[in-house]
């Protein structure tokens, strides 16, 4: 019967050994006439050979796939084969609409670091994970292109959560099926695959003259190239050893062959795909990893070719490597131990040829295409037809989900009494104090929409400080009236205009749409956030929003949003939504009207003060668009709150969406060499039928390249022109050559090109919705962004408060004179 699958992963095309064991199952099921389905997050480069193995390829970099979904039912798939996905909600929607099956590569889920190895010293990691202990060891930083990078550790337990309740787990050793059983799954659900190595019929004979050494892999110290190095520098054989790979260490290594001093002895090859000639003239394979393999699949590349392997016995490596049968296993970082087993190969080639033959039998007899196949095909077909299994895991987490409701019901009634004791009951002290001298009402009665859609009325203070406001709101969450957390709370409707399906949710005090409202998120509805909320809820996630809610409560406001635009400095800015700003670039390009539109943070305003032909531009401009926490937090200083923010990060996506639907096109300039070309790769991916008719990088002479740079905008006939140089480059740019440029919408984007093709990593959501983002910016870079936001920030807001209170501060009339 032929059936269909979808396979997920965080990268398409070849990066490792996952995406080649993704490619080998998906080629398999192929063979027995299954349809193979590609989902994945993001497209490192396009390559035919990779997109072959798949009826249809995906690129989607959403958080969420509810999109997808439909398409995916539509298509008939009946089954979701996981590889390796960092996003918990793309899980938990797929394990809601599919079964689910995990192939467990690595140590991603369940380590924090991904390396299985202490930071200090980088010892092994026996434990299992733990939310304080792995917190604590992993210092909260790691290292991933070439940025420091903050680690989120409830992410992480809920990606954990998420991955150990699919229906199968599939491992390629006893080593991953102990970690995963640490790590709280369940046995019953634990397969081992068998992978497969196609064996070559060549001997073992190897050409004459210096031996070679062949270590495959990428260059990082997981891997342990630099322990090989430090052992070979004391082999005192005479060999040649070729190192094949890349990675971030690559000069560090190459620094430490030269210091080590054998520099002339040690060939640093690169990334190659086609290793058959490698292994061919190779002596010895050396595999030093020092983190917990969970398998090792080059061993068996070794094998089928005849070469035996040298290997730290490391995590799985003792699948497929035994000691002085098939090649020498060393203790983990000996360094002394590895330079003997290597002389021993390279002094006695009969025990070396012997160990090679051992290893190419067990490769020919045990890791087959057949063993392959019955390894985990057979597991899958029994998945798809056993429902039974389905509904009582159904069963099962029904039960666990009430038992944790009670759990976190519990735990909102205790935390709302620690706060109505510890502020609320003071406050009402104090306010009654206040009112027997005042003979003012303090307190103020509301409606809201209870659970069941019923009416509840709560008293609130008539105060303009939120908590404040709201402080008489947490006894009633200790009686069980409200949440602590829970759907936002909203003004009662007797006859509400639809039914959303969340009428039985309890309104908390803290929400997910509260956190972001107050930092002015784009497009975020009530109902959407609530819906969000009620997928993902558990005591966990309520921890999170109310961690999240106390620095959102410093930008949030009570203040009516009336006004259209929002005036800093004299520059006026539209205080507009998401969904506004769309319409009015949709209205230029239908009536061909031309539109130049800026997006301004606390830094340009920093820059107006030092940069006259900068402000003129921004202030004579009239589609200026506030971006950043800095401008929510001085629109609620001038009493003038922002509507939401629209920055250019955030709207790209609708831009794409409605050229792709109006067939628009699109110019990316600017940025380094490549980045905008990576970025048109990356936007097709995920809207194939957008068009970009054109990319150039941001760095040319104006006085003597403008022009031939504008030629090419306008032979592309582009409708909207993305200008990425940084601000006030990319305005006084359009500015000074918008009217011979053809294109009706220009718009300057700052970074926005670093961020979509994948070079700077943008803030994961929870920071940016609690007004984080730029903590995250500082961390990536703290040489560049140190004075813009340690220094630039503060100085933003002090000068907000002058002009606030002197429209003469900064002499800005003046400069119009």
């Amino acid at each position: 019967m032929k059936h269909s699958v979808l396979m997920v992963n965080s990268y398409r095309g070849y990066i490792g050994g996952v995406e080649r064991l993704m490619v080998s199952m998906a080629r398999a099921l192929a063979e027995e006439s299954w349809d193979v389905y590609g989902l994945f997050e993001q497209s490192v480069h396009e390559d035919p050979d990779f997109d072959a193995a798949f009826n249809e390829v995906s690129v989607w970099e959403g958080e969420s796939l509810a999109e997808q979904i439909d398409h995916f039912k539509r298509i008939g798939i009946e089954l979701v084969c996981i590889h390796k996905c960092q996003k918990s909600r793309w899980l938990h929607e797929l394990k809601e609409s599919f079964r689910t099956v995990l192939i467990v590569h690595d140590h991603d889920y369940y380590c924090l670091r991904h390396h299985k190895y202490f930071p200090y010293r980088r010892i092994n990691c026996p434990l299992p994970f733990t939310l304080a202990g792995c917190s604590v060891c992993s210092g909260m930083l790691h290292k991933q292109e070439g940025k420091m990078q903050l680690i989120n550790p409830f992410k992480q337990r809920q990606l954990l959560h998420e991955v150990r309740d699919c229906d199968l787990s599939f491992v390629l050793s006893d080593y991953m099926k102990g970690n995963l059983l640490m790590n709280g799954w369940d046995a019953k659900r634990i397969r081992l695959m068998v992978p497969y190595q196609d064996c070559q019929e060549s001997s073992y004979a190897k050409p004459d003259g210096r031996p070679v050494i062949l270590y495959v892999g990428q260059l990082i110290r997981g891997k342990g190239v630099d322990l090989l190095l430090k052992a070979l520098a004391e082999v005192k054989e005479d060999y040649c050893c070729r190192i094949l790979g890349r990675g971030n260490d690559e000069k560090y290594l190459r620094d430490l062959a030269d210091q080590l001093g054998i520099k002339d002895r040690v060939c640093f090859a690169g990334f190659s795909a086609d290793l058959h000639n490698e292994y061919c003239e190779a002596r010895l394979l050396v595999f030093p990893s020092r983190w917990q393999e969970p398998f090792g699949l080059v061993g068996l590349e070794a094998y089928a070719h005849h070469v035996p392997v040298v290997a730290f016995d490391t995590g799985g490596v003792s699948q497929w490597l035994k000691h002085k049968v098939n090649g020498l296993a060393v203790k983990a970082k000996d360094v002394k131990r590895m330079a003997q087993a290597i002389s021993i190969i390279l002094n006695d080639p009969e025990q070396a040829q012997t160990y090679a033959e051992a290893g190419y039998r067990m490769v020919k007899h045990q890791y087959t295409r057949k063993a392959f196949k019955a390894s985990f095909i057979p597991e899958l077909e029994k998945l798809i037809s056993s429902s039974p299994d389905h509904e009582q895991k159904a069963v099962e987490q029904k039960s666990g989900s009430q038992e944790n409701s009670y759990t976190q019901e519990a735990v909102h009634r205790i935390l709302s009494a620690v706060i109505s004791l510890g502020f609320t009951l003071p406050l009402l002290i104090m306010l009654g104090i206040k009112s027997l001298f005042t003979n003012q009402t303090v307190v103020e009665s509301h409606v809201i929409q209870g659970r069941s859609s019923q009416p509840l009325v709560v008293p609130l203070i008539r105060n303009s400080n939120w908590l404040i406001r709201h402080a008489l709101l947490f006894p009633l969450a200790v009686t069980g009236k409200l949440g602590l957390v829970g759907s936002s709370i909203k003004e009662y409707q007797p006859h509400p205009d639809q039914n959303t399906g969340l009428e039985q949710s309890k309104p908390g005090i803290f929400s997910l749409h509260f956190i972001r409202s107050s930092s002015k998120i784009a497009m975020a509805k009530p109902e959407n956030d609530d819906q969000e909320y009620s997928k993902t809820k558990s005591l966990s996630t309520d921890l999170k929003i109310l961690l999240q809610s106390i620095p959102a409560m410093l930008y949030y406001h009570t203040q009516p949003v009336d006004s259209p635009r929002i005036d800093i400095f004299g520059i006026k800015m539209l205080n507009t939504t998401m969904i506004e700003a769309i319409q009015n670039l949709k209205l230029s390009l239908e009536s061909r009207s031309k539109s130049e539109v800026f997006f301004v943070n606390a830094d340009c305003l920093n820059k107006v003060f030092i940069d006259r032909d900068y402000y003129g531009i921004l202030k004579d401009s009239k589609t200026i668009y506030p971006d950043g926490i800095g401008i929510n937090l001085a629109g609620k200083m001038l009493g003038n709150p922002l509507r939401e923010n629209v920055n250019g990060t955030d709207m790209l996506p609708y831009i794409c969406e409605m050229a792709q639907d109006e067939a628009y096109s699109l110019y990316l300039l600017g940025a380094a060499e490549g980045v905008a070309e990576q970025m048109k790769t990356r936007l097709l991916g995920q809207y194939p039928a957008l068009k970009i008719c054109g990319t150039r990088n941001g760095f040319f002479d104006w006085d003597r390249e403008a022009d031939s740079v504008i030629e090419g905008i306008n032979s592309s006939k582009a409708d909207i022109l993305l200008v990425g140089f940084g601000a006030p480059r990319q305005e006084k740019f359009i500015h000074q050559y918008a009217h011979k440029i053809n294109a009706t919408v220009q718009i300057g984007v700052g970074g926005l090109f670093d961020f979509y093709s994948g070079r700077i990593p943008r803030a994961p959501l929870w920071m940016r919705q609690i007004g984080m983002e730029w903590v995250f910016r500082l961390l990536q870079e703290p040489k560049r962004m140190w004075k813009r936001y340690i220094l630039g920030n503060p100085l933003f807001l002090y000068r907000v408060y002058r002009w606030k209170h002197n429209r003469n501060f900064g002499r800005f009339g003046s400069w119009e004179n």
